[in-house]
């Protein structure tokens, strides 16, 4: 039998109103609750682990303890840890997988992916995800005009360095040119990515002073 409109939608309203608690719960919403975008210099502080990786291994699975929850195992041979303990190779669980992808903001994964992930603090059940939705899931492409690797996160770099003070940044971390330059063009013609060093040597110098202000 066909539900009514207004019955559907108060269906649809119970089961919102439901899986939201939950999900604050399991610690996976912190970046969904703040939808505004973030610059490096807040991925890199509010991240637990940034890791320059590629990704071995995506896996579907459930929790350990928590059968019914579904969750995407996702394994990094590292090439660089960033920020967090040394380690040769990671694996994290986001919540959602493929069959069941219940938070549609969590990025994808795929096998062979060069990345560099600024991954949240785990929560007290062991799920992680990306600062920021996908702000802090960037790529490795092939630049085709100049030839350069670059890394571009889902929102294609935009704001990366909003709301810095490009004068102060340069003066308290000693930038070189290509780091200056980055960070002088607050959205980084968007598109075009930034060059696979200078991003990790931002990054790295960002990590080293995780409470200044940039602004």
């Amino acid at each position: 039998m066909c539900q009514s409109p207004d019955h559907a939608n108060s269906n649809a309203f119970l089961r919102s109103a439901r899986i939201v608690p939950l999900l604050l719960l399991l610690g996976v919403v912190s970046g969904w609750a703040n939808s505004r975008s973030v610059n490096l210099a807040e991925m890199a502080s509010h991240a637990g682990r940034i890791i320059h990786g590629r990704v071995i291994e995506v896996r579907d699975g459930v929790h350990p303890q928590q059968q019914r929850l579904a969750v995407t195992f996702v394994k990094v041979q590292v090439v660089e840890m960033l920020k967090g303990g040394a380690a040769r190779e990671v694996t994290f669980m986001q919540y959602g997988n493929s069959r069941n992808q219940y938070v549609a903001h969590l990025p994808r994964y795929s096998v062979g992916e060069e990345v560099v992930l600024f991954l949240y603090p785990e929560s007290k059940l062991g799920f992680t995800s990306p600062v920021g939705q996908g702000q802090g899931k960037f790529v490795v492409h092939q630049n085709t005009r100049g030839g350069q690797r670059v890394l571009r996160n889902e929102q294609m770099n935009h704001a990366l360095f909003a709301r810095l003070d490009a004068a102060k940044v340069n003066s308290r971390l000693a930038l070189n040119k290509a780091e200056r330059e980055a960070v002088a063009q607050p959205n980084h013609r968007a598109g075009t990515g930034i060059e696979v060093q200078t991003f990790c040597s931002l990054v790295r110098k960002f990590v080293a002073q995780p409470k200044a202000n940039w602004q």
